[in-house]
């Protein structure tokens, strides 16, 4: 809540701005007594004072989170939340049972079978690592450690990211993530090492 004492059609007058109910609020007033006693008025106001503190920390920076959005976009918060895309949750799903069915959906593309054997190969080595971890919550922390442990380096994780990177994008198409993890993965300064060469292990056929 702010008061500032302004020109308003040349005449000399103090205003207030203020949220109320998610609405931004502007009231001009003609002395500064008037200006401050409505202000105590609505700060008396029983609703906006149980309302932030009932509210636990993490709904608190949640509130205050999307009130900075509002802010940027020039909107009041109401018509903010209101104007959101609706997006159901994704559907809990191990890792290690979406990437078999990923897998199946690249036997109906035109890929080169060394291409498919290595995203083969790096998909089930993420997925020997967090296969028990829903699908959604892999970050890109999990990803950016998983490489730490492997000490790969840059040229080879650029690789690695090539490969696994569709997938994630495959499962946001498919509801199973909100975001892809790949894209926020902080990689390590370029190297002039070699690239790596991957060993790829024998495929049964009849699988």
């Amino acid at each position: 809540m702010q008061l500032r004492k302004v020109v308003n059609h040349g005449n000399t007058r103090w205003r207030v701005s203020s949220y109320v109910d998610g609405e931004r609020k502007q009231r001009f007033f003609v002395s500064k007594e008037l200006a401050i006693q409505w202000m105590q008025e609505l700060r008396s106001d029983t609703r906006c004072e149980n309302f932030w503190s009932s509210r636990s920390p993490l709904e608190q920076k949640d509130i205050i989170a999307a009130f900075d959005v509002a802010q940027q976009r020039k909107l009041p918060l109401l018509k903010t939340v209101l104007a959101a895309k609706i997006r159901p949750y994704p559907t809990p799903k191990p890792l290690a049972q979406i990437i078999p069915i990923y897998l199946s959906t690249l036997k109906f593309r035109s890929l080169r079978e060394a291409s498919f054997k290595q995203i083969h190969l790096m998909l089930n080595q993420l997925s020997t690592q967090y296969g028990t971890l829903d699908t959604n919550t892999i970050t890109p922390t999990h990803i950016e450690h998983w490489f730490a442990e492997r000490k790969w380096a840059r040229s080879t994780i650029d690789g690695v990211l090539a490969k696994i990177g569709p997938f994630f994008t495959w499962c946001v198409r498919e509801g199973y993530c909100v975001s892809n993890p790949c894209k926020a993965v902080k990689r390590p300064m370029g190297d002039n090492s070699p690239p790596s060469i991957f060993t790829l292990p024998r495929l049964n056929n009849s699988s």
